[in-house]
């Protein structure tokens, strides 16, 4: 942890600040690293962290912010929320590319990969705040549907002013604020994230990119405008790195295929009969002799009876794009219960018998951004749906930005690091080692990122006289 922090700290000293620099009180890098571990510790709300950081009766939590965070001084949650308000979050992706730059030199990275060196990486999208009140000129906006536009059902009661035809001269302004009470205002993201067949592998986050007003009303063209921009910020972040891209049957279309292709990438699509009913039919036409089919002996472990594949070749992508042509991996199996589930790819690789299984287990790896990403966001202390500040511009960004930032230092921890790995056992929950980081930090003056990690491991020592570190941790 004490390289990674340092890490994050170098990129975050050279973020641009348009302050006046002789009135700084905080800097950018405190501000932003104070952010950062208030998400690493994993604070319920802005408000919390600040009460902590500022109790009367006891200056511990600040004293170990500074020394585990390099701090200098840490911003209270309204001059937080002012500093990162107009900050672009691009400036932090660079804090993403070190910290896999360093598993890269370590022989880390080697792990991560599949089929000839390729990196694994899944594309998605998520939402992250959503409020009929508050906006800032960023949130998206969506109207919701109301009992009027449905219809009213039978039973219903009208409100007095729908019973009484003659109005009484406020029409105008009622139905402006009744076209208001129906936006819904909510921030959304793309990520992209390493992952990897093996469930027991981290998920690592590569770089995030926010979707904002300016993408499009429509939520499947602003995602698309999005993945454009989060593309060739990975190609210029990993030039040397091929990656293979897992994505949902929204990104089985031409012109993002066209861009992957141009940046030098793979791609493993889901294909989905809905919408491109023409690719299926071709499939259909073609003769079996054609499309090299097998099937496979059960695989009882898992509970599968009968399963196999098949494969076709140059196939037109959809009637749109007929001179694009792909090739479509299908694989089949029948469970336990004798439910049938079918799964079928679009992909430039050539898939053969040899790498079929490779290649349908990177395919449902796709799910791995859902599971051990945004819903280890949202429900495994992160609090990735609390609104710890909106803002006026970019807050919201921001601070989601340095939320994923977070939980990439975790999945490196827990992905590569011994130390932490060993603490983790001990405490059986990830859950249970936030509760112990937070008493720690309450009870205990800690002087450096060894004598902290050895305090998770054997809380006792913080009754010894003079306490050592178990170890000197390098993660």
């Amino acid at each position: 942890m004490p390289g990674l922090v340092s890490t994050v700290r170098s990129v975050f000293e050279d973020v641009p600040d348009a302050r006046r620099q002789s009135s700084v009180k905080h800097s950018m890098g405190d501000t932003l690293m104070s952010a950062l571990a208030m998400f690493s510790l994993k604070y319920p709300s802005l408000l919390k962290f600040d009460e902590d950081v500022r109790r009367g009766e006891s200056d511990l939590v600040a004293t170990n912010l500074k020394s585990l965070y390099s701090l200098a001084s840490v911003p209270s949650d309204s001059q937080m929320r002012a500093i990162l308000d107009p900050l672009d979050p691009a400036a932090l992706r660079p804090a993403f590319r070190r910290i896999l730059a360093g598993l890269q030199r370590a022989g880390a990275m080697r792990e991560m990969q599949v089929l000839d060196g390729r990196l694994l990486v899944a594309i998605d999208g998520t939402g992250s705040y959503a409020s009929t009140n508050v906006s800032c000129e960023c949130c998206l906006r969506k109207k919701r549907s109301t009992s009027k536009e449905k219809g009213a059902a039978h039973g219903d009661t009208l409100v007095a002013e729908d019973q009484y035809e003659g109005g009484d001269g406020y029409e105008d302004e009622r139905e402006a604020q009744s076209e208001a009470a129906k936006l819904l205002y909510h921030h959304q993201m793309v990520a992209a994230v390493a992952v990897h067949p093996d469930p027991d592998k981290p998920s690592l986050p590569m770089n995030v990119e926010p979707i904002s007003r300016r993408d499009g009303e429509d939520k499947n063209d602003c995602e698309h405008v999005a993945v454009g921009r989060l593309l060739e910020s990975l190609a210029g972040q990993f030039p040397k790195q091929r990656l293979l891209l897992v994505q949902d049957g929204l990104a089985a279309n031409g012109p993002h295929i066209r861009r992957v292709l141009e940046h030098d990438m793979d791609f493993l699509i889901v294909a989905r009969q809905k919408g491109n009913a023409s690719r299926f039919e071709a499939m259909r036409a073609r003769p079996e002799s054609e499309m090299p089919s097998w099937q496979v002996p059960a695989d009882k472990e898992r509970g599968v009876l009968e399963h196999g594949y098949r494969i076709a070749y140059a196939v037109p992508l959809n009637k749109s794009h007929p001179d694009r042509l792909v090739n479509v991996l299908e694989y089949w199996e029948i469970d336990k219960k004798g439910r049938q589930h079918i799964w079928v790819w679009v992909t430039n690789l050539v898939p053969t018998p040899e790498n079929a299984e490779a290649l349908m287990r990177a395919g449902r790896a796709r799910w791995r951004i859902e599971n051990h990403t945004f819903l280890t966001l949202k429900r495994q202390g992160y609090h990735f749906m609390h609104c710890y500040g909106h803002g006026k511009k970019n807050l919201q960004s921001v601070l989601g930005t340095l939320m994923v930032l977070a939980l990439l230092i975790d999945q490196v921890q827990i992905g590569f690091c011994r130390v932490f790995q060993s603490i983790l056992v001990k405490r059986k929950r990830f859950s249970y080692l936030i509760e112990k980081m937070r008493a720690i930090f309450d009870l205990a003056r800690v002087g450096s990122r060894a004598m902290f990690l050895s305090l998770l491991h054997t809380p006792g020592l913080m009754h010894a006289e003079n306490p050592q570190p178990l170890w000197e941790s390098r993660c």
